[in-house]
């Protein structure tokens, strides 16, 4: 019986699932680029981390990048958690990596990230905050 049901959801399931192209597990949400979200062309960058980075006195972030081909990144920063910062701290950023450095020692910093294609934007990446190290490395 139970195998049955397995077959029988499996048949009536498949449909759904074969639409999506693949699946962002880092936000668990379905990722299909034949969709785009209301109001925007680029699909924005996921998993920002930021780090603290002795070496320069800053932080460096990294980021997945948009699978929108042909983008840039625009790097928003601010010293409070949940605001976003305008206008943007860095623009045209090429790869899905940026160091913000050289910063004061012992200051946090919340950063997001767009992409950006002429005349579009994306909605911001998720949130992530850093403290620069303190002293010299």
């Amino acid at each position: 019986m139970n195998r049955l049901l397995l077959i029988l959801f499996a048949l009536l399931a498949g449909p759904l699932f074969a639409q999506s192209t693949w699946i962002d597990s880092s936000t668990l949400t379905w990722a299909d680029p034949s969709w785009t979200p209301a109001g925007s062309q680029v699909w924005q960058p996921v998993s920002l981390l930021a780090w603290p980075e002795v070496s320069t006195h800053g932080i460096l972030l990294t980021w997945t990048a948009s699978p929108t081909p042909g983008v840039t990144y625009n790097i928003y920063r601010s010293a409070v958690s949940g605001q976003e910062a305008a206008p943007a701290l860095a623009t045209g950023v090429t790869t899905p990596s940026y160091n913000d450095q050289p910063l004061a020692d012992g200051l946090s910093y919340c950063y997001e990230v767009t992409a950006v294609l002429p005349g579009a934007e994306s909605a911001f990446s998720n949130e992530s905050c850093a403290t620069v190290p303190v002293g010299t490395p």
